[in-house]
């Protein structure tokens, strides 16, 4: 039986205003993330928010791992 403890990875559909955030709560967890959508430019705007409020938050959170990918 699968366990919370068993989770390493999470996948993300969709980079927009909720899915970036969503992929980075996770990532700021300790999650790798993959981050999922069919637009390659909603795809590189959310990768930049993300980016943007990593670099606000870098000195209290460990690195951000999340890989984008475009479907």
């Amino acid at each position: 039986m699968m366990t919370l403890d068993d989770i390493q990875q999470i996948a993300v559909i969709g980079a927009g205003l909720m899915g970036h955030g969503i992929a980075q709560e996770f990532a700021f967890a300790g999650y790798h993330v993959h981050l999922h959508d069919v637009s390659h430019e909603k795809l590189r705007a959310g990768m930049e928010r993300i980016r943007g409020i990593s670099r606000c938050l870098w000195r209290t959170t460990s690195p951000v791992r999340i890989k984008s990918m475009k479907h």
